[in-house]
This record gives structure tokens, sequence and C-alpha cells, in this order.
């Protein structure tokens, strides 16, 4: 985050923390002047998350502050601002690596041309050159425009960019060769670059012996073998096809909301029980973002999954609960809470508030729905809400009480206790000063701010409202608990499958029987003051709080 001007604007860029600080501590000169930090490029930002524009509008702004830096003579040369020209394009004729990977992780197209019909991989290897290569460079301003360029390059040609592409008989390793940029010229060569473009032998353009043995040393070593793969551009460090092309992975709750309203989605659309959720789509070639879809059922998709599971229940269910649910299962049950809650607030899935709750109780709570008998409901609630108060007292978190209670608290209902309006884009959300919202009068299960709000709404649950087919309203930590139970099932199921006997399950640690008894309902008895004691308050309180709420 970065302030441009007088007026605290901050900036919001779609890049991991621990990317940020890498470029921070390495490329401090360029990373301060980065355009990522610029006005422009927020709203650029913006709208592209949202689809609101197609993400190469380029603002003309931003074209004039890297003309001013690179001077006319420069700019006329590359043709800075041509037709057709990406924020991709940009980073790479401005040596610009913050804005690379940004636009990279947003999707602009890694092979895009404008209308000279250059791509970003062609411009920042001609860019880097003519910084090179000027009169002037050993100027402390061109030899970083040079570096900066080498850098962009290199990612591009990472990402699997085209490193043959040719305009004008130039490739990106012929500009190279002529600056003489080893390290470029052997990245180029390891993905693929043709030594020999046109059928002319590059190493005639060294004029020394030893330069030309050099690169057909390069050249040898290379030869022959398979390109790398491709990094997957959420810059995590894995390979594409080790990451988001295998499972779905949650969208960043520091990145910008898609919603257009221009705030960080855990600030935005989260408070609304609307998670996100990204994946590699191949056709696009891009990171695609699905919203969570706000119920999930516990369907097993094997047969013989169905089969195992109804002998475990069955297993179960002969058994007395209170003799069942016995200090080794609970115990179970606590640890197997602990590795969920902890993976789910690592990666933003949960909030650190409800995850706490989670971990200090042998229960979970959902809404209800007319399920379980009011008295049961009232304890179990009344717990849960405790354990956030706890939560708050420890002091381990430093948003505000009525904030924690927002993100954790239920009501007797099981549901949100502070309740989101349902309207659609609307951002509201109940509190103490606040009157309390309203059902729709006809289904009973949605909420409403305000009139204006239902009406906006009317068109779109209007279906749902007549079948009443619209699940109940729930915490955005519920939703995503819900999903991380359903994994948790399924993986013991199939441990358990292995087994010679199911009872097996109810021996040792019991982990797996566990992972599969905390996604079911909880135990049938009710007369139990054992069960609802916190389990594991101790542990929940040494629980890692995130940097950003504290």
């Amino acid at each position: 985050m970065a302030a441009t001007d007088a007026k605290r604007f901050v900036a919001h860029p779609c890049l991991p923390d621990q990317l940020l600080d890498a470029l921070k501590s390495t490329r401090k000169t360029s990373y301060d002047k980065s355009n990522i930090w610029a006005v422009p490029l927020e709203d650029w930002r913006v709208k592209t998350l949202s689809n609101a524009i197609f993400c190469n509008d380029v603002a003309e702004e931003v074209i004039a502050s890297v003309r001013k830096r690179r001077g006319d003579t420069f700019s006329d040369a590359i043709k800075l601002g041509a037709s057709g020209q990406t924020y991709l394009h940009i980073a790479a004729i401005d040596g610009d690596l913050a804005l690379a990977y940004e636009c990279i992780r947003l999707g602009v197209g890694i092979d895009n041309r404008d209308s000279e019909g250059r791509t970003a991989l062609l411009l920042a290897c001609e860019s880097g050159f003519l910084a090179s290569t000027s009169q002037n460079a050993k100027d402390p301003k061109l030899t970083g425009l040079a570096v900066g360029c080498s850098e962009v390059a290199g990612v591009l040609v990472r990402q699997q960019a085209d490193v043959n592409f040719t305009v004008r008989d130039m490739t990106p390793l012929r500009y190279a060769v002529r600056a003489k940029a080893w390290k470029h010229i052997e990245t180029l060569l390891e993905h693929g670059a043709d030594p020999r473009p046109g059928g002319r032998d590059l190493s005639t353009s060294f004029s020394n012996s030893d330069d030309r043995s050099k690169f057909n040393t390069l050249v040898q070593k290379h030869a022959s073998k398979p390109r790398p793969p491709r990094r997957c551009p959420c810059w995590s460090g894995a390979w594409l096809s080790e990451c988001h092309t295998v499972d779905d992975f949650p969208y960043p709750l520091n990145f910008l909301c898609r919603c257009n309203s221009g705030k960080i989605q855990w600030r935005c659309c989260v408070r609304r029980g609307i998670g996100s959720y990204e994946r590699w789509d191949e056709k696009e070639q891009r990171l695609m973002v699905k919203v969570l879809k706000p119920e999930i059922k516990f369907e097993l998709p094997e047969q013989s999954l169905a089969v195992t599971h109804a002998a475990l229940l069955d297993y179960a269910m002969k058994q007395n609960p209170k003799t069942l649910w016995t200090s080794p299962m609970l115990k179970a049950y606590a640890r197997q809470m602990h590795l969920i809650t902890e993976t789910m607030v690592e990666e933003g899935r949960a909030d650190p508030a409800y995850c706490f709750a989670a971990r200090c109780l042998p229960f979970l709570v959902f809404p209800f729905d007319r399920e379980f008998c009011e008295p049961r409901n009232n304890v179990h609630v009344n717990k849960w809400n405790d354990a956030i108060d706890l939560y708050y007292f420890s002091q381990k978190d430093k948003r505000p009480k009525l904030q924690l209670e927002q993100a954790g608290k239920v009501d007797m209902d099981g549901g949100p206790m502070f309740r989101r309006c349902e309207s659609y884009r609307c951002l509201n959300v109940e509190s103490p000063t606040r009157p309390k919202y309203k059902r729709c009068s006809q289904c009973q299960r949605i909420f409403y701010c305000s009139p204006a709000c239902q009406k906006v709404d009317w068109n779109v649950h209007k279906v749902t409202c007549q079948e009443r087919t619209h699940s109940p309203q729930k915490l955005y930590s519920q939703v995503a608990i819900i999903k991380a139970l359903y994994d948790t099932r399924l993986e013991c199921l199939h441990r358990i499958q292995q087994l010679n006997d199911v009872k097996d399950a109810f021996t040792g640690d019991m982990m797996d029987a566990a992972g599969v008894w905390m996604a079911m309902p909880s135990p049938t008895y009710d007369d139990g003051n054992e069960y609802v004691k916190y389990i594991n308050v101790e542990e929940a309180l040494t629980f890692k709080v995130p940097q950003r709420y504290t």
C-alpha cells in the first residue's frame, strides 16, 4: 500500500504481500515509482476485476508519466502509446516489474500485440536494448531501465510468452544478443528461442571470438531440451500444473473485491457471506474467479463410500452417545478442528474469531432451520457467543468488538446475529445502532435493510421466494467451513474404507472417525453439561492471528 497524493489515496495492488515485500527490499527505487501506485491504475484495477472494462484499456496519464520519465526522444523511438498497447506493454517499456506482475495476475494477454505488431516481450527487449546502447548508457536512470526491462522480459519468458515472435526481422533473442545481455540470452535459449532466426546464425553478431564461443556453448547446452513449465501467475512460486490447475483456491481477502465497490474483499462482500474462489482456465489462459456457492450438500460421490458411511453410522448409533463421545473422541475432534481452522485462517477463507470459537467447543453452530428443539439451540448459541466474547477479551485481535461480533456471533436460529441486507450489491449490515432488518413477508428466509432494497432485489428473489428454496443466511465463515468439513469427511471415509472393520475407526487416535462425525449434526443427547464445556481454550489462545487483524 502506498499513498500517492495529499488526499491519502491508497492503492490496492492485487499482488501477494510477500512478493511486494521482496520487490521493496530488492528494487526499492523502481518499486516506489511503479505505476501500480498511480490513481488511474486503481480505477483500472477495480473495473478490470468487475469486468466493467476490458483489461487492455490504458489511461493517458500513465503514458504521460512514463514519457516524462524517459524523455520524448526515447518515447518516440520506442513508439510509447501506440494504439493497442496494454499496461503490460507499458510495464515492458518502462521496466516496471511490479506492474508486469500485476498485469499477468489479472489476466492481461501475454502475447497481445500493439498497432506496431509488437508483444510485451519484444518491447521489453527493444527498450532494454535502447537503454543499454544509448550514448548515456552509464546514466543510473538508463542502467536501471535496462535492468528493469531485462527482469520484465524474464518474467514474460517464464510465463510462456512467444520467444520467437518476429517484427521487422527482430526477435527477442536478436535484441538480447545486440545488447550482450548474457543472463537474458540464456533464459531465452532455455525457453526455446531460435538461435538462427530466418536462417541467420546470431553468433555472427558478436565481433569477439570469446563471445561467439560463449553463445554457441549456451546454444548447445539448451538444444533439444523441453521448455521449462510455467509458474502459476498467482505468484506463489509453485508450478502452474501443481497449483491453480489442480484445485480451487480462495480469492485473497486483501485483494480488491470484484463487485466494483473499490473496497478490499474482507471489508466488502465477505461481510455479506459471499466468498470467491479462483482457478486456472486453460482456454482463457488466465485465473478465473467464481463466487462460492452459499449451500454445499454432503453428497457422497462414490457408492462404495456411501456404503462405508452407512456402516459407520449404523455402528455409532448403536453405541451409547455418552460413551461414544469419550475423552479420546473429543481430543480427536479438537485435533481435526485445529488443523482445519488453522489452514482456513492462513488462506483467508474464514474469520479468526469464528475459528477461535470452533476450536474451543466440541460442536459447530449453523442455521438450525427448525431442525432442533429451542432449549438445545439456546444452550449451543449462548456458549458459542460466549466464546466470541472470550476471543475479544484475549486482545489477540485489535478489531472493534462490533466487527468481531458481526464476523462470528450467531442468533438463536444459528444464522448471523447481525444480518446482512441480501439485496444485490447492498453492503449494509445490522448493528446495535440500526433498526433490525425485516424478513421477506412471504418466504420469511431473506433479509432487507429497507423497502427500497427489497424492491430492487425482487426480480432476483421472486423465483426462490415462491418456491421457498432460498437457503438460510449464513456467516461467510459458516459457508467456508461447510466446504472444509465436506472435504475432510471424504478423506477420512477413504481411509476408513481401507480398514477391516468400521469399528476400528473408533480405536487408536480416532482422527478419521472424528473427521466424519464433525460434519454431522451434533450428538443427539441434550442432557450433557459436560458436552457444552470448553474443551480447547488454552490451545485456542495460542492461535496465531494474521497480521491484518492485529
